[in-house]
């Protein structure tokens, strides 16, 4: 255990070291806190009433876009994953200025969905995605403080109508790493703390989940805290890697108020990405 500590801790200094030297200047492609969003309708889906039975969340980040036919695949193929009622998506890249990618994955699963980018980085809009069979509205993001460079970490939340029933859906991804990643990272804190207070907002029941880019085990208590201290739940714990290169768990979910989790896993057989996907079927109460 303490070996894999310090490795974790390792590859945090080397991960900073590399970032900086590859990311570039997207100073003038930052995007506001509003803006963009794009959103549509495909999913066929109108019942009045919530189902009466687990609803089912996946969260993917799914590698820059890299291999869309492989995610699609993952998404529609595999047992865990396909027929969700919402999935949350990070690494969202595609066109400036438009939402190609989160649409093509949307309409091949006949979803809903909305998108919206914090900046763009390498040539390409970059950000989270939600994509649900049940109607989305109300839409917000968070800008993150403390993101890399000029790279705009964001958290994206949505209301889900789940019949006659209303719940929150939040997709977050957070920086890799920050000057503070050695100790005990309250830059990651505040990264959580920033979305947690966008969720509060409202008093719906929330489904809180994305890539943490968890690479300091000493540091994990403080975020576990600040989740218990406002209210929510692990939801998906830590049940393995989720990041294939390292063998690193990166990916968890949250719940707060009336959302009890039946069980949760990692999806070992996807292939569409180098993060592996996450689920849970959660009761809405």
């Amino acid at each position: 255990m303490k070996i894999h500590m310090i490795a974790a801790l390792l590859l945090t200094q080397f991960v900073s070291i590399t970032s900086h030297a590859t990311v570039p200047d997207t100073s003038d492609h930052l995007y506001p806190v509003d803006s963009p969003f794009y959103s549509k309708r495909y999913s066929r889906v109108r019942s009045i009433h919530a189902p009466d039975r687990p609803l089912k969340f996946v969260s993917y980040n799914i590698h820059w876009s890299e291999n869309l036919d492989g995610v699609i695949a993952d998404l529609k193929n595999i047992d865990s994953l396909r027929n969700a009622d919402v999935y949350l998506l990070q690494e969202v890249a595609g066109t400036v200025g438009g939402d190609n990618t989160a649409r093509v994955i949307a309409q091949a699963l006949n979803l809903n969905y909305v998108y919206s980018p914090g900046c763009v980085l390498y040539g390409k809009d970059y950000g989270n995605a939600i994509l649900s069979r049940w109607p989305l509205k109300n839409f917000y993001k968070a800008n993150l403080p403390h993101s890399e460079l000029n790279v705009q970490r964001t958290a994206l939340g949505a209301t889900v109508q789940v019949g006659d029933r209303e719940m929150q859906a939040l997709s977050i991804h957070l920086s890799v790493k920050f000057p503070d990643s050695v100790g005990l990272e309250h830059s990651r804190v505040d990264q959580v703390r920033e979305a947690i207070t966008q969720t509060n907002r409202n008093n719906l029941p929330t489904f809180f989940s994305g890539d943490f880019n968890k690479l300091n085990p000493f540091a994990w208590s403080n975020i576990l805290g600040l989740f218990r201290d406002s209210g929510y739940v692990v939801s998906h714990g830590s049940m393995g890697w989720t990041f294939r290169d390292y063998r690193l768990p990166l990916d968890f979910a949250f719940t707060r108020g009336s959302l009890e989790t039946v069980r949760a896993g990692n999806e070992y057989s996807a292939g569409g990405s180098d993060h592996i996907p996450i689920w849970a079927e959660v009761n809405l109460k």
